[in-house]
């Protein structure tokens, strides 16, 4: 393969994975990754992240650089999140962007993998997974809320406002709390005690 060689087969790996042997070893040969890999496992964190079951849509460029390979390009999926004040589901088309150098072990890129933020390649593979969740699990506000993503409030109209002012609000104890009231003894729709 020459230096600028472009290898557009679909070259994908197992999933989340690509086998950098596809490339050789000549610095700038280019393979685009192109698929569509259905997840076996969550990405993301706890509070976003994209379901099992759920498809990434992969548009990458594989890149052999001298220490490795570097990744660029995006990965788009239906992220999910729950709204932080009434706990319902939430959904929004996330796109994360990829520019990331995946290291070959003993490379000067990798002894400085703990201060830079490199990734190493694992036996000669580059394996998406901490990338996406990483990405994936910005892909919302620290705090999503039902307005905040769809723009409507929330569905529920038991959740206090949270300015902490409403003065409507006293008599009724928010649903996310409701199983406390109720172990430590007070009405879970009035709070009033027991």
């Amino acid at each position: 393969m020459s230096d600028n060689a472009r290898n557009s087969a679909h070259t994908h790996g197992h999933g989340l994975t690509f086998d950098t042997q596809r490339l050789g070893t000549s610095l700038g040969t280019i393979a685009d990754w192109r698929d569509t890999v259905v997840l076996t496992d969550d990405i993301g964190v706890e509070m976003v992240k994209v379901p099992a079951g759920r498809e990434v849509e992969l548009d990458l460029t594989v890149s052999r650089v001298e220490d490795g390979v570097y990744v660029s390009g995006t990965a788009s999926a239906e992220a999910v999140a729950e709204c932080v004040r009434c706990l319902t589901e939430l959904s929004r088309d996330a796109t994360v962007t990829l520019g990331d150098l995946y290291a070959e072990p003993g490379s000067p890129s990798a002894e400085a993998a703990e201060e830079e933020e490199v990734r190493l390649l694992d036996d000669g593979r580059v394996d998406l997974t901490q990338a996406l969740i990483d990405g994936f699990g910005l892909s919302f506000e620290l705090a999503p809320t039902c307005e905040s993503v769809t723009g409507r409030p929330c569905p529920d109209n038991d959740v206090p406002a949270p300015d902490g002012t409403a003065e409507d609000w006293a008599e009724k104890i928010d649903p996310r709390w409701a199983g406390l009231a109720e172990k430590f003894g007070r009405d879970p729709e009035t709070g009033e005690e027991k």
